[in-house]
């Protein structure tokens, strides 16, 4: 009632600005949600394979068209900047930020950018961290500073994820790679693409020769694996998501 009388009496009053949106580029998300809120956060999240890094890329690669400076802060060390380039994301003006598994380093690294401004688009990839992330919740103890952080389950493995063709999806890279059991994965498979000899680093001491492969499982989620042809050992690359 009194919001209603200040509204009549006072058209300003409460009267909030509509934010300035920032274009996803992807048409159907503008769609849905009018693209991402300046100055906001928002948050992207769902199932591996769901197309999370996609849709980052995407708003990336819109910022940095226009010559905004942007910055993604990567926990993990999962950001492929060759897939970025696909997306159509500019390099050049794109700040990358690499905390090494560590939750805590990434959290401070995202606030001292957004501290110091300037930045058109500000990302903070937690989407693999695991440890020392979590909602503080205080204890029933004699202590009155006694916490523990409760674990925040994502939905990951409840029904099936579809992943669309491989050129829309980025490639979430693991570093370092992770060790892939064959037999085991091969029970799995649904369908296999390769292989693609790739090699590098000839050079140096420690050159490398691999056969890649495109591998999608049963519950539709999509893997680049590879045999080391020195070692003969099979790795997971990455994830596309």
């Amino acid at each position: 009632m009194l919001s209603a009388v200040l509204k009549a009496n006072h058209p300003f009053f409460l009267r909030k600005n509509a934010p300035e949106m920032l274009s996803s580029g992807m048409a159907e998300v503008d769609r849905i949600a009018g693209g991402f809120p300046r100055g906001a956060l928002t948050e992207i999240c769902g199932a591996a394979c769901s197309g999370r890094t996609s849709l980052l890329l995407s708003a990336l690669a819109v910022a940095t068209s226009g010559a905004e400076i942007c910055a993604i802060v990567d926990a993990c060390d999962t950001f492929h900047p060759a897939s970025a380039a696909t997306a159509g994301v500019d390099l050049d003006h794109l700040i990358w930020v690499r905390c090494g598994g560590n939750a805590e380093h990434a959290l401070k690294c995202a606030d001292l950018l957004v501290q110091a401004g300037g930045f058109g688009l500000i990302a903070l990839d937690l989407a693999d961290v695991r440890q020392n992330v979590g909602i503080p919740e205080i204890l029933d103890t004699h202590r009155p500073d006694a916490f523990q952080l409760k674990a925040v389950h994502l939905k990951e493995g409840h029904g099936v994820s579809h992943c669309a063709a491989p050129a829309t999806l980025a490639l979430r890279a693991y570093r370092p790679p992770r060790p892939l059991d064959l037999a085991r994965f091969r029970r799995k498979l649904a369908a296999i693409a390769g292989p693609w000899r790739t090699s590098g680093e000839w050079w140096s001491a420690t050159p490398w020769d691999r056969d890649e492969y495109d591998a999608a499982l049963l519950d539709g989620t999509l893997y680049r694996i590879f045999q080391d042809r020195g070692t003969r050992l099979w790795f997971f690359e990455g994830s596309y998501d």
